[in-house]
């Protein structure tokens, strides 16, 4: 029987292997999609013009064109549909890398490319895109809104929490209201949700202003 401190040995070093492994792992790719992405399974683009389209910033006019990205990226593009794809990329392909000008994150595509495990985006999922992601702070103050039209509540307060202060408010409800208001009209966003948000954001602002009062 083992004793005490051989049972943490063995935790410690089973926790350790974990890390090595996820250190070491091919990265993950995800498509965020809709239910009708699935008829992308094994389609392979032409590669010449993949290197002619990654040659300069993502081509709105192109938005069209299948493209992934790794995990980390994932949270950014939740706009973009309510359906989660892994992204097997064979190992003979060709891959680039673009940057999404509205988002500010990174893009891929491939020339071969197969689609699995689709699975519907909830608040939960977008949470944990969220832990998972790496992202320029501005693609951050940007998906603040994307929550709002998904209706991912939890994740929009958790994001508030972490990353809105008094230093980016501003930039972040210039942004906020940029794009919610169309949406709104369209009666694409929560109307409750919204109002919570821009309270909380009105509030984060109000506090800023009291702050450099005192100065």
């Amino acid at each position: 029987m083992r004793t005490e401190k051989e049972r943490e040995t063995i935790l410690k070093n089973y926790r350790t292997s974990l890390l090595i492994n996820s250190f070491y792992s091919e990265p993950k790719y995800i498509k965020i999609g809709t239910d009708e992405t699935i008829k992308y399974r094994d389609k392979k683009n032409s590669i010449n013009e993949l290197y002619k389209t990654a040659s300069g910033n993502f081509n709105e006019e192109n938005i069209d064109e299948f493209y992934f990205c790794s995990e980390d990226q994932a949270f950014a593009l939740l706009l973009y549909g309510n359906t989660i794809y892994d992204v097997n990329i064979p190992k003979d392909s060709k891959m680039v890398k673009l940057i999404n000008k509205y988002t500010d994150s990174e893009i891929l595509k491939s020339d071969k490319v197969t689609l699995s495990n689709p699975r519907q985006i909830t608040d939960e999922i977008a949470m944990d895109l969220y832990l998972k992601s790496n992202l320029k702070n501005m693609s951050y103050y940007k998906s603040l809104a994307n929550l709002v039209v998904c209706g991912y509540r939890n994740t929009c307060f958790k994001l508030i929490s972490d990353r809105i202060n008094i230093e980016n408010v501003d930039t972040v409800l210039e942004l906020f209201d940029s794009f919610i208001s169309g949406n709104l009209k369209k009666g694409l966003a929560d109307d409750t949700l919204y109002k919570d948000v821009i309270n909380k954001l009105n509030e984060i602002k109000t506090n800023s202003i009291k702050f450099y009062k005192r100065f």
